[in-house]
Order: structure tokens, then sequence, then C-alpha cells
């Protein structure tokens, strides 16, 4: 054996350690260990978490009676901490040495714990030491090594060794390393010439026999099957976690991985300290034991708390294990209430300082009685109503305080972490210290902080926690999810052993250590603010002190529970409260609360947490009309993402009912002031008297007491009232700050106002350091002088400072406490007067406060989320832009002498740019501020225009042209042309003058032709009434807005609107709100746009047979009119036979069939918005002699709300009154109509379909009856009325009459007049002559129509407007007939540059799948009146140009252009048929069919490529045919009982060519030029959404690159932590921004991963043509590939898309490691979809798709996870629930996985029925690429 060395310093040697057990065990370290100290080696200890490697290096220690000098390693330790800390003493610098300087001079054994921990590049400065035993230290001496010094000494001898600076290093020095392996553990590896210095050891685990030794002589008294279990499953657990498997080495060859767990077992000291409270229990209630051996072993070793930071993969697999492991050992655990316990303090107990604790087992009715030390002062009582909930809880957590273990709270935000441990502290005895733990929080920061004395040297105060261990408190370590773990592991000897060292060198020891020394509380003062200490006797640390931990589950990001956080503490997981539970103690602190209000209010469907419901019900117990405002406030459902936003206002409906609807007449909140109160409303507060007047904000004169803000104001007064701080959050610009300032205005209280930001620290907060003659103090901060006189602290931008640093606001406001920095401690009032004059105590003033304003969380701020950090500490006022009508007067009150109108278009503007930003298409949210200071400039220099001040605002955004066209449009929508200049030029055509009107036409009653005509009327039935949903607005973005503006050119174009329709639109009428309405085909859907056509809304038609008229390309193109009655809001739709009338304001519809005579044929139509058909299946009524279209002429719709309808070449007219009331007028037999004009409601000109005129005539006073004359006349033949009833005149135009006006014979005639005249100008006179009229309208100049602001009322005839096709296609011309000018203006526009392409066309004469596109100039569909003096012509390609074609209105739009810009210097797309077969062909074989170079239809045979209905051969609709073949005809459907007949080998034989087929057409994709045009085309129809999804993805980027503080360099910003250490001298004391380094085994930050399932099923090409859907999918998958591309760039994300279709669930399209860079592969990628849906066979996978994907996702490491599944709601045909889709996206196997189903086309109702299976805000239908951002939107806004 080694000799003992005599100690010099008792205290420094360990006691307690070298147990005759320890010896038993380890006997061959210690062995070791000795054989190294002969050999003046220094060792190196490697082993597992826990205390057993400290305890056998100290073991040895103290059997050697080695002095220990003990350093524990982090990250933050220094050159400084390792040689030499520099002091002020006496105005010198003084150098102290630190412990490996101490232990060199003085022989003693420096333990270093926790090398790994250390940063790079630190732990080398001591490689000479150990190799050499030498070192420079700071002061310039030198440590040497003993031999040389002896030597050196001997010959010049000590006293010039002295003056050399030379110091001997002692030959038993010596140096013992404590580490653990890495890996499997986290840490940085060894440097290699550090490493080499050493000897080093591997502690195995321990075997069973060790550990069954050790619980023997632990618990003797706990039987021995529960103990071999608790070992067995110990050893167990520790072989599944990491460093269990690399300890083991046991992995065959093939072996599968298994998952491990994250941590390994804490053997020592968990295991041991297990049994130390079994044996405490057992002796005294041994039936308790088996009842709490699995509540004691899930705390001591919480793997399933750790599992929530690790995959769901490995998380399950490790689970699993774990169960098994469990089971096995008979540790499944009983149910909660069999380990339920309660305890009680007993009011005697054996000896002074001890307590009496009786716990109470219910389960089994037995009691034990633990004593343990504690404090002083008598014991609370926590609230009894606590009893179901924190109770048990509080129990087990004394019960481990009461065994000597350290114990820690693990629960979400708002379960009673806090609450708990205030109730432990009160039942103890003891007083509380709360030390708030932060992220950049030093080692150091955790036990104390330097300062200096009065009188200029160096100090040190200690922290909570050392003090805590001196008075015995129970110190709180509040938010231990927040430090780094590597820190927090430096309290390992602390929490196990009672010791420490203390920065300052004091050490603290064990309470039973013989070293141990109880000292004067003045002394004990006096070491701790010393600068060195370590030469001073250790204090003991108070056998009463305990430590308890409050944290946050670990999540993927934050796994903070590692094995060595595991071995500090016996973790106790804290459950949500019940709701019963919840009720019980919120009726215990609101007793006056009622019990339904207190049900509603604590409903779990709510999610409030215990502190927010405590805010609502102390708002509610005073005010309880605002209990749903104070829940929706509360849970900030104003600011959630739509889809969130929906759900929880559903949710909120259920629980509170319906919200009523605030009328407009509510009287606003008046506001009072006296001297001594203020009256906000009905709620009244006593005002500060005597505060300091420079403190008080005073912003009355800037304050504008509008509706909005006083509301506000009256709710922010009713939470001060009751004691509450607030919360005011919101976006930028709203009012936050005026509206704080004017509060405080109000109650004449004094504010402090600090302002956070990046930077801000801890320090920061708290404290405002300085250096005054050398000495450090710390000035009050804000806070501080806040807190202490009274005021109300308002912290502005609190979502820009770190999380962690306003993380101590909640030991201020909750806990009433907090430590400042120079030593001070902040406590509640009766806490100062309690302990009496305590010169470190402040008590807060009653008076205190806090106002914290930020940002909303979420995209677009990107600040830190302050709210779900700390927002429930406070009563929480959600501030948004105000309303229109609040926001107008605001402007009001700053904008004097502007006018009225044009604030309401600047709020009306800046309301549709806010809507933008919710739509995603802007990402900043434009506020008040801006429109403030906009008007503000308008007020003051009226004359220099608005568009200056306009873009001061904008041209931020000035190098974006989307984010301008989009804002360009917005603003002139609203008559505010954003973006000319002072230096416009007009170009607005010429007015020519024509003349005097001549006759152009007259016209004469055929004298004996007048004959009686019978008029019946009947009421319509309805064959079906329907209702629909309130459709949503979607926002027009595609506007171009007047193309010369960009030009600084001003015309008569105002903008162009784009209908979104996938073919031609094929009817247009105009409502009387000034709003459009259109009608779209393939499919078919009703396009409502608003009057400013910035939105509209859509109803979704779908039709499936009959039709008789077609477009290019072979499509079909449906014969639908429409026309609108304004008066009642209706639309009336008519389509062979069938009519529909559709209440646009009550959503409700009536389908009927319409009467004989009127059409010929039928049409089925669906309503994808109705559970019905909307169009039904017509059953056979009359028909007119031929088969044509049905006329419907609106001009009665405004004077009489009646529609005339009518035939071509029919004999009926016919009135349809917007009652259902139909009139049918019976004209002569013989007589065939052309065209119906009604001139009157009596009157009515006819054109007969030989040319004839004729006129009908009504009798007022004989109703039913009316006068049939023909008429004779001369002049222009081709005349059309144009003119409306009600019109002054009557006014035509037609052929080349341009425009012509009634010399008042028709307008007066009621039966009088016989002959009358036109009179007009001919365009054969004019220029112009030879085009043809395409559509021609009459627009009134005065009316309901006209912008009163700007066009005077002048009594004119209004403008005929021509629409006249040129030459040359696609280009047209606009002849303005100004009938009361006489005047005509001609003006041409180009429609081909907006033409629609084709996305998927038939197959080419080969049968090869592919993408083309094909292009036609569009055509004229109708044109339609327009408010403010507009046209508007509605184009084939969807384009509808808008024209303002009033001469007056032109002239007030140039003034308003004038004034705003200020003063200065001068693809017809085809609609196809679809038809049922009843007929068909059987089946032989299948065959690829001849291909006719004619491609002409082909229907049921089987020798035809792509010919339908047929058997065989490749097309569509047929039988038995290989692969799908779309050749653009009509398609001939057989029933699906046809195709379920065919033969399995025909089937197989069909299948195998299929597949053949796709092979080769796989093989043919490669990009030529035509494909790069392709690909322009494609995406460019989705251009808006990828750039939105780049902006969504490019801030999370910008949010995920946000640096952090690295401490410790030698340039930079002064750390305020280091300020002495400047200050002596110390070069690294600087702190910089930079890319925070991660330990290398460390988890790296994870990418989101997003797995998109799309639909290539063979239903995607075969309905293509019916409504798009596989064209749709398409560029939705572009969109796909296109928007994610930049997260994918920067690392943030990572996608997969996969296919699914009748062949396969799984077709790999794009993996996560090789998305598709550029565009080739990406129309790859899209072909490969194409042709997958065309050649496959018939089936569906998606429900196996799905599932596969969700399996696939669980095995993915991400930091979230998505699936999207896109279909096209095609399962019912294959018997396929629409439950199973959402029962496989809600897999529990897939918590962590958000599953979406995306429908993009329906059968009939069932993709509504698949949404709402998968479940609110799960499923959506997105019939357009576009809306599926808006689903992406919602996903990624949540995750920012």
């Amino acid at each position: 054996m080694h000799p003992r060395a005599r100690a010099r310093k008792a205290e420094l040697v360990p006691s307690g350690y070298a147990s005759e057990q320890i010896g038993e065990q380890h006997g061959n370290v210690l062995e070791w260990m000795i054989q190294k100290e002969l050999l003046a080696q220094d060792v190196f200890v490697l082993g597992d978490a826990g205390s057993m490697r400290r305890e056998l290096v100290l073991a040895y220690c103290e059997l050697a009676e080695r002095e220990v000098e003990y350093m524990p390693i982090s990250r933050d330790t220094t050159e400084s901490d390792l040689k030499q800390r520099r002091e002020i003493a006496g105005g010198s610098i003084a150098y102290v040495d630190q412990a490996a300087v101490r232990a060199a001079k003085a022989g003693r054994v420096l333990v270093l714990d926790g090398i790994e921990k250390a940063e790079r590049n630190v732990m080398p400065i001591l490689n000479n030491l150990l190799e050499n035993r030498e070192m420079n230290l700071e002061s310039g001496e030198l440590l040497i090594a003993p031999e040389k010094y002896d030597a050196l000494e001997a010959q010049h001898g000590k006293e010039a060794l002295d003056k050399w600076g030379l110091i001997r290093v002692h030959e038993d020095f010596r140096v013992m390393v404590l580490g653990l392996p890495v890996p499997p553990y986290e840490g940085n590896r060894l440097d290699p010439p550090f490493r080499s210095r050493f000897q080093a050891t591997a502690l195995p685990p321990p075997s069973a026999d060790e550990l069954l030794s050790l619980a023997h002589g632990l618990a003797p008294s706990v039987p021995l099957d529960v103990t071999r279990s608790v070992v067995g499953f110990a050893l167990a657990a520790h072989a599944a976690s990491a460093p269990g498997k690399a300890a083991a080495h046991t992995k065959a060859a093939g072996d599968k991985p298994r998952s491990p767990l994250p941590l390994g077992f804490p053997f020592y000291p968990g295991l041991a300290r297990t049994f130390n409270t079994l044996e405490a229990v057992a002796s005294q209630a041994p039936a308790v034991v088996p009842h709490l051996v699995t509540p004691l072993m899930d705390a001591t070793f919480p793997w399933r708390e750790a599992l929530k930071a690790s995959s769901p993969a490995s998380a399950s697999e490790a689970a699993s294990a774990m169960s098994v492991a469990a089971a096995r050992f008979n540790l499944k655990g009983a149910s909660k209430a069999a380990s339920d316990l309660a305890v009680r303090r007993l009011s005697e107990a054996s000896a002074p300082g001890f307590a009496a604790f009786e716990f109470e087992h219910p389960a089994t009715n037995s009691r034990f009685v633990l004593e343990a030390p504690v404090g002083t002062r008598a014991a609370d009582t926590f609230m009894a109503s606590d009893a179901a909930h924190d109770s048990s809880a509080v129990a087990h957590i004394v019960l481990a305080l009461a065994t000597g273990v350290d114990a820690a709270v693990v629960g979400g935000r708002g379960v009673g972490k806090s609450h708990a441990a205030k109730s432990v502290a009160a039942l103890l005895g003891v007083d509380l210290e709360v030390l708030p733990m932060y992220k950049d929080m030093s080692t150091r920061d955790l036990l104390m902080r330097r300062t200096t004395s009065v009188e200029g040297n160096t100090a040190w105060e200690p922290t909570p926690l050392v003090l805590a261990a001196l008075d015995g408190s129970l110190c709180v370590l509040d938010g231990i999810d927040r430090i780094d773990p590597g820190s927090l592991a430096v309290l390992q000897s602390l929490l196990h052993h009672r010791s420490a060292t203390l920065p300052n060198g004091l050490r603290l020891v064990h309470p039973d250590a013989p070293e141990a020394l109880v000292r004067d509380p003045t002394e004990v003062e006096r070491l701790l603010r010393a600068a060195d200490a370590s030469e001073a006797a250790p204090l003991p640390v108070h056998p009463a002190f305990r430590v308890l931990g409050l944290g946050l589950p670990p999540a993927s990001g934050a796994p903070w529970l590692n094995s060595e956080a595991a071995t500090l503490f016996r973790t106790h997981v804290l459950p949500p409260r019940s709701q019963a539970q919840f009720e019980e103690l919120l009726a215990a602190l609101f007793p006056s609360l009622e019990a339904a209000s207190l049900q509603r209010i604590t409903s779990p469907r709510l999610g409030l947490s215990l502190r927010q419901a405590i805010h609502v019900a102390k708002r509610v117990e005073s005010h309880p009309a605002d209990e749903r405002n104070a829940v929706e406030r509360t849970l900030l459902v104003a600011f959630l993402p739509s889809v969130e936003r929906e759900v929880k206002t559903e949710v909120l409906d259920e629980v509170f009912g319906a919200s009523p609807i605030k009328a407009a007449d509510d009287a606003p909140v008046r506001i009072a002031v006296t001297p001594d109160a203020v009256t906000i409303g009905d709620v009244s507060a006593p005002r500060r008297v005597g505060a300091d007047p420079t403190l008080v904000p005073q912003i009355g004169h800037r304050f504008a007491d509008i509706p909005a803000h006083t509301a506000v104001l009256e709710s922010l007064l009713k939470d001060y009232s009751a004691g509450e701080s607030l919360l005011l959050i919101g976006p930028q610009g709203v009012g936050k700050n005026m509206l704080c300032d004017r509060f405080l205005e109000l109650l004449n209280a004094p504010r402090q106002y600090i302002q956070l930001h990046r930077d801000s620290s801890v320090m920061s907060l708290t404290s405002n350091p300085s250096f005054e003659g050398g000495v450090l103090s710390w000035g009050d901060s804000p806070l501080v002088k806040a807190a202490i006189h009274g005021h109300v602290l308002v912290v502005d931008e609190a979502d820009k400072a770190p999380l962690e640093v306003v993380a101590v606001l909640k030991s201020l406001i909750e806990d009433a406490h907090m430590l400042l920095p120079d030593g001070r401690k902040l406590v509640a009032p009766e806490v100062a007067a309690a302990l009496g004059s305590n010169a470190g105590l402040v008590p807060i003033s009653p008076d205190f406060r806090v106002i914290v304003l930020a940002n909303k969380p979420g995209f677009p701020f990107l600040g830190n989320d302050f709210y779900r950090e700390c927002g429930d500490l406070f009563a929480v006022h959600s501030i948004d832009n105000p309303d229109a009508a609040s926001e107008l007067m605001m402007l009001q009150a700053h904008a004097k002498g502007v006018d009225d109108a044009l604030l309401k278009s600047l709020t009306a503007a800046f309301r549709d740019l806010r809507a933008s930003v919710d739509a995603g298409h802007l990402s900043y949210p434009y506020s008040s501020r801006e429109l403030v200071a906009i008007v503000r400039h308008a007020s003051k220099f009226p004359s220099s225009g608005l568009a200056g001040a306009l873009h001061n605002v904008f041209d931020f955004d000035a190098h974006d042209p989307a984010v301008l066209a989009l804002l360009a449009s917005t603003f002139r929508a609203h008559g505010l042309p954003l973006g000319v200049t002072p230096q416009f030029r007009t170009a607005v055509a010429p007015a020519v003058p024509l003349g005097e009107p001549l006759e152009v036409a007259s016209w004469a009653k055929v004298p004996g032709s007048t004959v009686s005509v019978e008029a019946t009327q009947v009421e319509l039935e309805a064959d079906a009434e329907f209702d629909w949903e309130a459709p949503s607005p979607v926002a027009c973005t595609d506007d171009g807005g007047r193309p010369g503006l960009d030009a600084n050119i001003f015309n008569e174009h105002v903008g162009t609107t784009r209908v979104p329709s996938r073919g031609q639109p094929v009817a247009v009428a105009t409502g009387g709100d000034g709003g459009v309405h259109v009608v779209g085909s393939s499919p078919e859907m009703l396009f409502s746009y608003s009057a400013d056509r910035r939105s509209y809304t859509t109803l979704d038609l779908f039709a499936s047979s009959g039709g008789d008229g077609f477009g290019g390309a072979g499509r079909y193109v449906p014969n639908i009119e429409i026309a609108a009655l304004p008066r009642d809001q209706k639309i009336f739709l008519a389509y062979q036979g069938e009519g529909l009338l559709l209440d646009l304001a009550a959503r409700r519809g009536q389908r009927f069939e319409l009467p004989a005579g009127t059409v010929g044929g039928h049409a089925q139509i669906n309503a994808m918005a109705s559970s019905f058909s909307i169009w039904g299946q017509s059953t056979g009524g009359k028909r007119s002699r031929l088969d044509e279209e049905l006329v419907v002429n609106a001009a009665l719709a405004e004077e009489l709300s009646a529609l005339v309808l009518y035939s071509p070449r029919g004999d009926l007219i016919h009135l349809l009154y917007a009652n259902n009331v139909l009139e049918t007028v019976t004209l002569p037999k013989g007589t065939e109509l052309a065209a119906v004009d009604p001139i009157s409601p009596l009157v009515y000109l006819l054109t007969l379909d030989n040319g004839q005129r004729a006129l009908l005539e009504g009798d007022r006073a004989t109703p039913g009856f009316a006068k049939f004359s023909l008429l004779r006349g001369s002049g222009a033949s081709e005349l059309r009325v144009a003119s409306k009833v009600g019109a002054p005149k009557v006014v035509a135009a037609g052929g080349e009459v341009m425009a012509a006006i009634d010399d008042g014979a028709l307008s007066a005639s009621e039966g009088s007049a016989e002959s009358g005249k036109m009179l007009g100008w001919m365009r054969s006179e004019h220029a112009g002559a030879g085009r043809t009229v395409v559509a021609s309208v009459h627009c009134r100049a005065s009316g309901e129509n006209e912008d009163q602001a700007f066009v005077a009322d002048r009594g004119s005839d209004g403008n005929v407007v021509n629409v006249l096709a040129c030459e040359e296609p696609g280009t047209y011309e606009l002849e303005v007939v100004d009938l009361g000018a006489h005047t005509v203006r001609r003006f041409g526009f180009d429609a081909r540059s907006g033409m629609m392409a084709a996305m998927v066309e038939a197959e080419s004469a080969t049968g090869a799948s592919g993408l083309r596109s094909s292009r036609s100039a569009p055509s004229v569909v109708d044109a339609v009146e327009l408010p403010h003096g507009c046209v508007g012509v509605q184009m084939t390609d969807g384009a509808m140009y808008v024209f303002k074609v009033d001469a007056l209105a032109l002239e007030a739009e140039l003034a308003r252009w004038q004034g705003f810009a200020g003063k200065g210097e001068g693809g017809r797309r085809a609609r196809r048929v679809e038809k049922k077969r009843t007929r068909h062909r059987s089946p032989t074989a299948p065959k690829h069919g001849k291909i006719d170079p004619d491609n002409t239809p082909h229907v049921g045979g089987n020798q035809w490529h792509g010919g339908t209905g047929g058997a065989d051969t490749a097309g569509l609709g047929g039988v038995g045919g290989p692969y799908r073949v779309d050749a653009g005809h009509n398609v001939h459907q057989v029933p699906d009982s046809v195709k379920a007949e065919l033969d399995a080998e025909t089937a197989a034989a069909a299948r195998a060519m299929g597949e053949a087929a796709l092979a080769e057409r796989l093989k043919e994709i490669e990009m030529s030029h035509h494909e790069a045009g392709l690909y322009d085309r494609y995406r460019s129809s989705v251009a808006t959404p990828i750039r939105e999804l780049e902006v969504l993805l490019s801030s999370l980027e910008a949010k995920n690159k946000e640096r952090a503080w690295l401490s410790h360099q030698s340039t930079g910003d002064l750390d305020e932590a280091k300020l002495v250490e400047g200050l002596t001298g110390e070069t690294n004391v600087y702190k910089r921004r930079g890319k925070a380094t991660s330990l290398p085994s460390a988890a790296q930050r994870k990418p989101k991963k997003m797995s998109f399932v799309l639909d290539c099923s063979g239903s995607m090409y075969r309905f293509n043509g019916l409504d798009g859907r596989l064209e749709r999918l398409l560029v939705c998958s572009l969109m796909i590939m296109e928007g994610l591309a930049p997260g994918v760039a920067a690392g943030t994300l990572q996608y997969s898309i996969v296919g699914h279709s009748g062949g396969s669930p799984a077709i790999p399209l794009v993996s996560y490691d090789a998305p598709p860079a550029n565009e080739a592969e990406r129309l790859r990628v899209l072909q490969t979809m194409a042709a997958h849906s065309q050649f496959c066979p018939s089936g569906d996978h998606t429900v196996e798709a799905a599932q596969l994907a969700m399996d696939a996702m669980a095995e993915e490491d991400a930091d979230e996870k998505f699936v999207f599944v896109v279909s096209d709601a095609n399962l019912a045909r294959y018997g396929i629930p629409a439950s199973a889709l959402g029962n496989a996206l809600a897999s529990p196997d897939s918590d962590d996985i958000a599953g979406y189903a995306v429908m993009v086309a329906s059968f009939g109702d069932e993709a509504s029925d698949i949404v709402a299976a998968v479940g609110p805000g799960r499923g959506f239908v997105c019939s357009d690429p576009a809306e599926l951002v808006d689903v992406f939107r919602e996903v990624v806004k949540s995750t920012l």
C-alpha cells in the first residue's frame, strides 16, 4: 500500500466517502490509483453519469489523506479559472491563485470534473503543467518542476529564485480527471495532446450482484422480490440506453440497430436514494412499498419525459423496450390512485430543527412518519382545494426532500409548478429562494456574482442558491429547461454530496463533515464577499437545504433532460388539471363566481392554463358580461391563423353560445376625468395624487378618443383595477404605445419605460452598472425604480428580447421576488415586514404594475414568442388596427382640411392591404401609423399631392415589382392612382364631332295588322330548393390595373380582371351594386365579383351530359344565359329547359323546369356548394318546334324586377318575375321570333325571323290582353334596342349604325303612336366603317351607377359603346358615341397577350402522352355596363378589360390624378360532352388500336386508338383497353358493372400492356424549346402563390439564422457580466454575436419535413377533360417544387413527393435527399405523373398511400413533420369510406405528424365528406392551385 501522506490542512481532505462497500466493489480501481500515484502519473477516470466516479476519487484521497482541490469544468471555464484571477485590493492588482495553481504549489490532488464540457483549446493550457510541471502565471511568476527548482536552489539560493519569480511545484501534486465517454455522451472529444498525458480507467456499469449487495445494505426491510425487480429493471433500462449499449459491445453482425434510450440509468446516486426511501417506508408501512416502487422508479429514471425530445420512431422503439422490461420485472405500475399520497406536518418532532411529516396512503389505509430538518418558521397550509391535484404531487415531493433527495417538477405551462413549489415551502416551513434560470446564464452565475466593495476592492455576491444552502431554505431553480445542461451539471457536487467550492475559493461542506464549523453571520458574510477565501475554513451546508427545479418537458429543440440532469433530481411530472380540479381551485379563489361560469372557463376544450383561467375568473367575477371576451383576449383568438381561428371560434360558440353582433348604433365609451378619479365607460378608478409630473405621459393633445380605443381603455381599466399587470399585444403601428400612455395619463400614474431589443440581457433589465471612483456601483434600472416607488413599468418591444431575459419577469410579477446584481432582493411588502430590518430586502410597492407591449407572435414579425413564454402572467389585450369608422375618425382628427372622400378611400385601401397580408399576398402589415403619417403630410402640404406621401411609405418595396403591382391595383380600386408622377402624360382618345343626328330608320304600323293576343300568368313551382354555405371572398391578385400607369400615361383603360375559369367564360351580367357575374366553363362555375373587382366568390357547377354547342379543339362550351335582378339581388340562369333563380343575399336557390316553347334539349349541372344537383335532369316538358337556345333579355330587370325570355323562331314571350310568377304572351299563329326588345313595361319591339318588325303593346285598362301590330319601315334593319327600360329615350345600335335615338314616339307609346323614326349616325359616314360589331352596350351618364363624387348630372342620354373586331384576330376597337355631345371616340386594345394556355391537351396521333399547349386569339363574350362611367369587355380567355368611357368621368379622374400627383412640370378553352353508354362490345384481348390520321370520333368499336366507349383498344370510357388515350372527343362511358365483369386473364393482359407502355413513355422523357415554353406558362399561372411560399420560407430561414451571444471573447461589446474582470485587466471580457457552436455529439438543428402524396390514378386522367383535375394537380406540384426550393436550399425543410394510383400506393417521384434542381427535372416529375395517370390500372390506393406516408414519416427525424395527401375524392367508387382516410391521417402512433387531406376535385359531395372525416383544420377542398397555398400558409404560419 502507498503510505498515507500527512495532510497539512485536514479540512481539505475528503471525509465520508471511503465506505467499506466502496472498497469491496471497487478495490481494484483504488489499487490502480495507488499504482499511478507511485508512478507519479495523472489519471483519467471515465464512467457513466452520476456520482460514482467522483466518490471513488474522493474515497481514494480520503484513504490516502490527500488534500483535494475540486474544480468543476464547464463551457464557461476560461484561462483565469485555471490559473490566476485578477483582483483589486487597496487600489492595486492582486493575483489570486485558482485551484490548479493552489494544488500545484501545495502538493494537492487537483480534481477536474466534467472535462468533456470544456470548449476546445481551453484545457491544453494545462498541458505543460501536466507534462513538465511548469506553467507561466499571469502574475509573471513561473511554476517549475520540483527537481529543476531544487537544482536551481542549490546553485543560486532561494532568495534568487524568489526574485526571479520561480515557484516550486510540489512533488505530491497530482491531477485526477473525471469525464464521460464521448460518444455515447454529448461533449467535446479530448484534444490528443491533452489526452496523451493521462492514464485512464473506465468504470463498468455495476453488476447485478453489486447492486443487490448495495440494496441489501441500504434497505434490509424491503422485500427481496421487490429489490430484485428494482435492480433487474435498472439493469435492463441501462442496457437499453446509449451508454449501456456502448458499454456492452454486443452487437451481432446483421442485427438491426435498435433506437436507444437517450439517458442512462442513474445507479449512483439515483438507485441508492431510491432504496433509502423504500427503506424509510418499509420499516413502518411495508404494505405501501409495492405501490411506491413504480412512481419512485419513474421519478428516479424519467425516461418517458426524456423520450419527448427524441424522434417518434426512436421514442416508440425505446418505449416498447422499456414496456417489455417493466412487464418482465413486474413494474408495469398501478393506477394513479394506488400511488397517491397525502402528507401533513405534525406539531411535534423528536429533536429541535426537525419536523415530523405523516404520510397517508389511502389505497392501503397505511400511514408512516418521517422526520427531516426544516426551517424555523411555522408551516403554512396550502389550499385545501388542491387536495385532488397538487396534494399527491406535493406529498411525493416532500417524501423526496425528507429522505434527502432534491426534486424537480416538470410540466407544461400553467399546470401549477410554481404553486406546487410554494406549497412545499409552506409545508416544510422554510423560506423560498428563487433563482431564475436563463439561456446565457454562466456556471459562475449559479453560485456567485462579481462586484466591488465601497473601497473599490473586488468582491463577490452570493446567489440565492448559496444563500439557501447556508440558511436552510428551499431554493427553486426556475427554468431548468432553459439553462445549458452542461452548466447545470456543475451543481452535481452540491446536490449529490452537499459540498461545493465557490468561485472565490470558499468551500461548502456537508453538515456532518468533521471540518464543518458554525460561524458568526457577520463572519459568514465577510467570507462570502471576500475576493479570496480559499484559505478559510469551510462553511457547513444547512441540514434543511433543499433544491427544487421547475421546468418544461423536454422537446426536440430543447433536450435538457440528459443523463447528468437525471442524476441531480427525482423528477416529478405534474399533469394538467382535470376540469373538476380546475373548478374546485377557482371556486376557492373566487367564491362569488357562478358555477355555470366556472364550468365554462374551466372547459378543457378552451385549453386555458391555470394562470390564464385565474386572469379570466378575476375579470368575470367583477364583470360577468365580459366572460367570452376575456377568454378570446387571453387566447389571442384574433391573431390565430385563419384555420385555427375558425376552429377555436366554433369551440367558443359551443361553450359560450354565438357571439352577439355589435349593433352599429352602440353608444361609444365615454371618458370623464376629475382631479380624484377617472371614469371610462362604466368603470371608475382613483387617480394617483402627488405623482411626479415629469414621469406622467402627456399625450392628450395627440390622442383621438375614437370608439375602438376608448373601448380598449375601458377594458384596460377593468383589469388594472383588479390589480392585474397588462400585456398589450398586436401588430406594429396600431397604437399600443399611445393607448398605454393615454391610459397612464388618465390615471395620473408615473411611468418608468424600458425598451428591449435583441441585445438586452438580464443584467441590463435589472441594473445600470457604472464605475465611480474605481467602485462598481449598480444604479437602479427603470424596473427597480418602478418596483420600489410604485410606478408603472412599461416594457416595450418585449418580443425582441431573448426569452430567457423577459422570463425573469415571472419571479417579479408572480412571486414578488427578484434578486438584484448588487445583492439586494425585491420582495413582497409582507415578507419584508415579517423578516424585519434586513438591509438586503427591498419591499415592492403595492402600487407597482407592469404593462408589457409586444408584437403579435408568428409571421411576419418573427420575434420571440413572448406570449407563449410569459403571456399567462398578464391580463392579455389584443390590439389590432381600429375598425373602419374609428380609423376614419382618427384620420379626421389628424388631417384637418383633407377631404373626407379621400380619407375614406385611404382607409378602405389600407384595409384591403391588411386583408392581403392576412391572405399571404403581402408580408408587411401596413398599419394605422403609416396611414396617419400619410394624411398628416396631405394636411400640411395640400398642394404637393398625395403621391409623395404614399411613396414615403411604399418606397421600402420599390425593389419588388410584384408588391408594387399589388399596391398599385389596391389603391386604384379606390380611385388612388398609386405610381403616377407629376410628369404623367394624357393619352385619351380625342372626341370627333359627329354633327346633328340624321334619320337612320323609320317605322309605321301596317294598317289592319293589329290583333289582340292573350297573356296568361302562372306561378312556377320549383323542382327543388337548396341553399349553400357563405363563400369566402377571394382576393383578386392578378389585376394589372391601368397598363399606362407604369408608363406614366393616363388613358381609358382602367384595368384588367382575369376570371379564373379553366374553360372560356360563356355569359356575363352586372348586378345592382355594380358587381359582375360571370359564368365560366370546364367546369361550369359562377364567379361573382365585387363592384371594385378586388374580390370574388364562386359557386361551382358541373355538367355531365347534354349540350349542342362546341368550341375549338372539340371541347364543349355550354349555352348558358345569365341575367341579374338587381332590386332583389337575384341571379337567373337558364340552360336547355331548366332555370335557376339564385338569391345571393339569402344564399338560397330554386330550380324549375321552364315551360313550353322556351327551349329544347336537356342538361344536368351540379352545384358542389349544395347537397344535391342544382341542375336536375329535365323530365320531358314541351319543346319549341326547333331546338334553339333560350334568350334572356334583362331590359326590364331594374324597372320591374322581371326578365323577358323567348326562343328564337318561337312564338311565345315570357316575363319571369322575381317572385316566380311567369307571364306568357302567345303571339299570332305563324309568328317566329328573332328578337324581343322591351321599350317600356307595356311596349315591346319585336324582330321577326323574316326580318319584319312588330310592336307588342299592353293595355293598362285590360290586364291579360295585348295588341300585336306589324310594322313597316325603312333604313337600317339590324338596329337593336340598347337602352334599358326607364332610360329617358330609347337608344339603339347595330349594323352600320353607330348609335340612334328614338324621336320620342316609341318612348311615349302606350298604344297610341302609329309611326316614328330613329335619329343617329352611320359608321360609313365616319371613320371605322367595315368592321364587325361584336357587342354593344348603352352606358348611362347619371343614375345609380354614376360616380356622384366626380360626375355631375348633366341630363345626358349617356354613351353607346360598340366593340368592333379588327382585321387582326384578337385585336379590337371601342367606339364610344356620346349621345349628348354628339361626338365619337375610338381606341383599340389587343387581347392576344392575355390568352389562356392549355395545360394538358389531347394526345397526339401517336398516342404519346405529354404536356402541350395550344393558342387561339380570344374573342368577345359580351360587354356590360359598370359603375363610374365604365364598360367591361369579357373575353373568352377569361380577361375582362375595363374601360372608362364617360367623358366627364374621365375628366374628373384626370383632375384627381393631377391633384394626387401634385404640381410638377409638365385560349379559348373547349368543353367536352360526357355521355353514358348503355350498349357495349364485349372485350377480347387488349391492343393499342389503329391511328386515325383524321382524328375522327369513334364510339363503341374495338379498332381505333383514342376511341370512347369501346373494348380492347386504348381510349376513354371503354372496357379492356391497356391504357387511356384522350383524343379530345366526347366520352361515351360504359357502366362500371360491365368493367367489373372483365375476366382475370384479359385484365392481366391489359395491365401488362399498360405497364409496358408506361416503361416506354418514361424512357422518352428527356427539355426542348417547346417544353421550356410550356414550363414557363405552367409557372406563370402560379407565380404569385410561389412567391408567397418563398416569402414565408425566407422569413423562417431568417429567424433560424439569428445569431447568439458568444462570451469570453477578446473583441466585441463589453460583457456587463464581466465588468469587474475588465477592471482588473483581463482581456476576454467581451461578447459578440456569432453562430452558436454546439457540441460535436449534440443533436443538430433538424429541418422540417413535408411529404406530399399525390393522386396519379386513372381517374385524374380520365376526368381531366371534364374539370381539369390532373391539370390542377400538375400545377400544384410545380408550385410545391418551386415554392419550397428556397427552404430546401436554406436547410430549413426537406420534402418528398410520392404518387399513388390503382397500380401502386407508393410511386417515388421526389426524395428528400434529391429534390429536382432545375426546370427540366421538375418538368420530368410532371410528365412522369401524367404518364402514370394515363397508363396505370384502375383502382384506388389513397388510404394505403396515406398510411404508408405516415409510417414513413414516423421513421424520419425532423423538427416538425407534415403529410399532405392530395387526391380527387374518388373513394366511394371503390367502396372505401371517407373515415378510412381520416383514420390513416390520425394514427395514434403518429401524434407528432400533422396529416392533411387536400381534395382537388370531387364527385358530388364526396370531397366534403372526406374533409369532415379528416377533421377541422386538417381537410381542404382546393378547386384552384392558388388555394393550396392557403393550406401551406396556415401550416407554415403556425410554425413561425
